[in-house]
């Protein structure tokens, strides 16, 4: 047992005194997963019901006292609970300055976590690498004092930024926060738009410079489409369109790009358009291997669910062959590119979203 490296607690057990045990004895733990019972299915989609899961109950007595030594964890996953007074709880229970992957997934209160755990934290060197935040909706963000911008800005070099929030202030993302971590990021999720220039001056509004000609790592890219004129004109004269395009074209190793398209705020889109906007993406970025249009998430419609990859079409009688864009399907598009997967992923779903280490036991 001491060798195991990764826990999961999935729901409350009459008594947390066989937790406490089994933690003590796994002196190797550097992932511990927190995932609160699934809440009645039509309850969730009213109003939101708070976790019984609360970290607090999980790592302190009722002086306050710890139960456990420090953790001195690499990953953490929370996902279904209440954070909202758990900030301080994690501070003391686990050293926030070896943490490399945190997952806030489907929680009340995210901000008053991070904002107790890391901006209050007296470890000047945090080494978050990949920070994962999803939240279904406004009610269920919580109360916060700090904005999301204000908790990135201090967090070192991320990896990976999966933020998929509800519209709300505190979410509001300003993008030249962005900048330190730029060379670093490989995977960069927003489901909000986002203004991806910056005057780098502060002054000349014609000094400005795109994320994409910093981050010569990123990979993998999903941003918020819903401003894009659907089906209102041809794809390539949509100014939204194009402005994303002349940011993308600064990439250097971009391979797949997700746009996405809320079913539930447009009428249903041809597949010829999809493919036309495909084609101007393709056209922008020449690493690009896979592009997807649309909305990946439980309930989106099958043709909603367009994905794109570079290809050759044939003229008819003839062996003249000429770059093309055609639609593959999911496994295509894992065979051409691994890291198509992004396209697939629900962040309001209960598969646990995790990003820069993978689960063993």
């Amino acid at each position: 047992m001491q060798c195991i490296k990764s826990f999961q607690i999935c729901r409350v057990p009459a008594s947390l005194q066989g937790v406490w045990t089994a933690l003590s004895k796994l002196p190797l733990l550097d992932t511990l997963e927190l995932v609160a019972p699934l809440c009645d299915s039509r309850a969730a989609d009213s109003e939101p019901q708070r976790s019984n899961l609360r970290m607090q109950e999980l790592f302190l007595w009722g002086d306050g006292e710890l139960k456990l030594q420090q953790l001195h964890l690499r990953s953490l996953v929370c996902h279904g609970m209440d954070l909202s007074l758990a900030g301080a709880v994690l501070r003391r229970a686990v050293h926030i300055g070896k943490l490399e992957a945190l997952t806030l997934q489907k929680c009340y209160a995210p901000l008053a976590l991070l904002t107790h755990a890391i901006l209050d934290s007296d470890d000047d060197n945090i080494q978050l690498r990949h920070l994962v935040i999803t939240a279904r909706d406004k009610a269920s963000s919580g109360i916060f004092n700090e904005d999301i911008s204000e908790i990135v800005y201090v967090i070192g070099e991320l990896e990976t930024l999966v933020l998929h929030v509800p519209d709300l202030p505190a979410f509001e993302f300003r993008s030249p926060v962005l900048h330190e971590h730029a060379p670093f990021l490989r995977t960069l999720y927003f489901n909000r738009t986002v203004d991806f220039k910056w005057d780098t001056t502060g002054m000349d509004n014609e000094t400005r410079h795109t994320l994409f000609a910093w981050a010569d790592k990123l990979e993998q890219l999903t941003v918020c489409a819903n401003q894009f004129r659907v089906g209102e004109m041809d794809p390539y004269h949509d100014p939204s369109l194009r402005d994303l395009c002349d940011d993308l074209a600064d990439s250097q190793s971009l391979k797949v790009v997700h746009l996405l398209v809320d079913p539930m705020f447009h009428v249903p889109y041809s597949g010829e358009w999809a493919r036309r906007i495909a084609e101007k993406v393709f056209d922008s970025v020449p690493t690009l291997k896979i592009v997807c249009v649309g909305n990946f998430s439980k309930g989106a419609a099958d043709d909603c669910r367009l994905l794109f990859a570079r290809g050759e079409t044939i003229l008819v009688g003839t062996e003249e062959k000429n770059p093309g864009v055609l639609r593959v399907n999911s496994s295509q598009a894992r065979e051409i590119e691994p890291l198509a997967d992004l396209c697939e992923m629900d962040p309001l779903g209960q598969r646990i979203l995790r990003f820069g280490f993978t689960r063993r036991g």
